[in-house]
């Protein structure tokens, strides 16, 4: 049963490619903007669905050798067509997590219809996460599109809810973010074995949502850099890490980076508004 590959080819076609596509405009220029000089060479695209999160002209030179990694392979066909880009494209159909070769799901599954909590406990400490899923490698750039707030956490907490585990979430939760940890450590070490010494690692993840219900929404969306920054700030002093953050700190541990992170709003729908963060650096031995 392959859940992650099924669930992100539903998740990319759980809206319309087109209009989010112009939707996003603002967002993508912001993105265009904090990149600088194009990129050229060979460049890897991870995540990259239907594109919507990056226009391919304004960050890549013609002659690029281009590599885009995601699970939904007519998803980055379209979005190539979308965005007319007529350069060089090869594309990998991967997913990133390893897990739907281990049947975890199913086994997780079985756990959860026994509401057997120290065996689900067990079960994800000891489930060994060896993400292996390309052997491609020497790219002089890569760019990391958000992912880590979509590897398996939302999958999880929903068949917590399906098998009527909330009242058990105090033992769950921390069990599954432990999990995330050590999962999101290994994908980001085998993202970076794309790069050749050197390479250049662009990446950015959501950290933040915030629904139009919520009483400074519009004002959110207004912010500057050193705002969302404060809000950042404000946010982990309160609550901690979240799995975005958590996602791109680890990421940073590998790197040569700059030494402050980049802030965006990420108008994601008309009732959904993220904060992104955005880090660049150089791949370290």
């Amino acid at each position: 049963m392959k859940v992650m590959g099924e669930y992100y080819k539903e998740l990319n076609r759980s809206y319309d490619a087109m209009k989010t596509h112009k939707a996003w405009t603002g967002y993508r220029s912001g993105i265009d903007t904090w990149r600088g000089p194009s990129t050229g060479g060979r460049v890897a695209i991870v995540g990259a669905g239907n594109l919507n999160d990056l226009n391919l002209k304004s960050w890549l030179d013609e002659n690029v050798d281009l590599h885009l990694f995601d699970a939904d392979q007519q998803a980055m066909k379209n979005g190539v067509d979308r965005q007319a880009w007529t350069g060089k494209v090869a594309y990998h159909q991967v997913e990133f997590t390893g897990l739907d070769d281990k049947n975890f799901f199913e086994e997780l599954s079985v756990l959860m219809a026994h509401q057997d909590i120290t065996g689900i406990e067990r079960f994800l400490e000891n489930t060994k996460v060896e993400p292996d899923w390309t052997k491609e490698s020497d790219f002089d750039s890569i760019i990391i599109t958000p992912i880590y707030t979509q590897l398996v956490l939302g999958q999880v907490m929903t068949m917590i809810e399906h098998y009527r585990l909330e009242p058990h979430q105090k033992r769950l939760v921390p069990a599954v973010l432990k999990f995330m940890a050590q999962l999101i450590d290994q994908v980001n070490s085998s993202l970076l074995k794309l790069l050749k010494g050197g390479g250049q690692c662009y990446a950015w993840s959501d950290i933040l949502e915030y629904h139009s219900s919520h009483v400074d929404f519009e004002r959110i969306a207004c912010m500057d850099q050193k705002q969302l920054k404060q809000l950042v700030h404000d946010y982990e002093k309160s609550y901690g890490q979240g799995i975005g953050n958590y996602g791109i700190a680890n990421l940073c541990s590998h790197l040569a980076h700059e030494k402050d992170s980049h802030y965006l709003t990420w108008p994601f729908d008309d009732k959904r508004l993220m904060v992104v963060e955005l880090i660049r650096g150089v791949v370290t031995a």
